[in-house]
């Protein structure tokens, strides 16, 4: 991966990690939780995995780069699940709620 491309992904989890915050900012001691997860994962699944698939699909990105990448993602998905006090999805899915 180029300079330039390590950047933008850099910048891309950036985001990521910024709306993970912000949307911790809506958390209930006392209320459901599920839904601040779910418009986290719809962001991330709007915005984010299409933009990495283009990236790849314009050879922007290796096979590999991309799997980098979505682990790092899916870190920060099951961080926000462990943060929000959510029980465990199941292994390999993105929401686990579909």
């Amino acid at each position: 991966m180029d300079k330039e491309t390590k950047t933008e992904t850099n910048d891309l989890h950036q985001m990521v990690q910024n709306w993970k915050k912000s949307w911790l900012g809506f958390y209930s001691t006392d209320g459901v939780n599920e839904w601040i997860y779910e418009e986290f994962v719809e962001e991330i699944s709007v915005h984010i995995i299409p933009y990495i698939g283009r990236l790849y699909d314009t050879n922007y990105l290796t096979e590999t780069d991309c799997g980098v990448f979505c682990e790092r993602l899916f870190g920060e998905i099951t961080d926000m699940r462990r943060l929000l006090r959510l029980p465990d999805t199941p292994e390999g899915t993105l929401e686990g709620s579909q």
